[in-house]
């Protein structure tokens, strides 16, 4: 996720991040399991939901509830609208164990 910014150069909410309760459900295996409940807006990659090996196959469905963003007590606010950009990438990255190699 970006920084929010309301377009002002120097009035961005430094350190702010959004957080949320998961609930978790699969249809098939082992839901995948919660990671991190909570993005911050720094443009690094932030995994949510991760399945070891052999788990979270089928159709896995992830619910967000109490979504808040987290804008620390230090950081100034101007009133304006603040946005920002927030990119999901799912992944089919299964890893290889010594189990699965003939």
């Amino acid at each position: 996720m970006t920084e929010f910014s309301n377009g002002n150069t120097n009035q961005s909410l430094s350190g702010a991040s959004i957080s949320f309760d998961q609930t978790t459900t699969n249809q098939y295996s082992s839901a995948p399991t919660s990671v991190s409940g909570s993005v911050s807006a720094t443009g690094a990659a932030t995994a949510i939901l991760s399945a070891d090996s052999g788990q979270g196959m089928g159709t896995s469905t992830d619910s967000l509830s109490n979504i808040k963003l987290n804008v620390p007590a230090s950081t100034p606010v101007y009133a304006n609208k603040y946005s920002a950009t927030m990119t999901w990438t799912l992944g089919n990255t299964p890893t290889a164990s010594s189990s699965d190699v003939n």
